[in-house]
């Protein structure tokens, strides 16, 4: 929960994505405890975040109130456990999948994605909906 507030927290600084990286390696890599505090602030510097970002993201009602929203999403999609990906926000896969099954399932969506958006191009996508990527 605390690594998922620390993610909540680093999307108002445009480094989300750059946290949930940072976070997953530190968890699933080198095995380290998300639940320490210490150990979070060392990840948030790594992230660009200072201590007082992670200790506001650790103590602000707001940041666990936004984790808590993007879980009753989760579970309203049918999530149960991880992984699991939503795409456009409607579609969901669950599961560890086998790469074709995932590659239908984002070309599909993506095909719906741009006949309910002509006027959008990907490149407007990625400038409005994931600014990190471009730093």
């Amino acid at each position: 929960m605390k690594g998922h507030r620390i993610i909540q927290f680093a999307k108002t600084k445009v480094l989300g994505k750059k946290a949930e990286e940072i976070l997953f390696f530190a968890y699933f890599t080198e095995g380290k405890n998300l639940s320490n505090s210490a150990t979070l602030a060392e990840i948030g510097k790594e992230i660009g975040l200072t201590e007082s970002n992670v200790n506001t993201a650790l103590t602000d009602l707001f940041y666990m109130q936004k984790v808590e929203s993007d879980s009753y999403e989760a579970q309203s999609l049918g999530a149960t456990g991880v992984p699991f990906f939503v795409l456009n926000r409607k579609y969901a896969i669950a599961g560890a999948q086998q790469p074709h099954n995932i590659l239908q399932a984002l070309e599909n969506s993506f095909a719906e994605w741009q006949k309910e958006s002509p006027q959008t191009t990907l490149d407007d996508f990625f400038a409005n909906d994931f600014r990190y990527l471009n730093k």
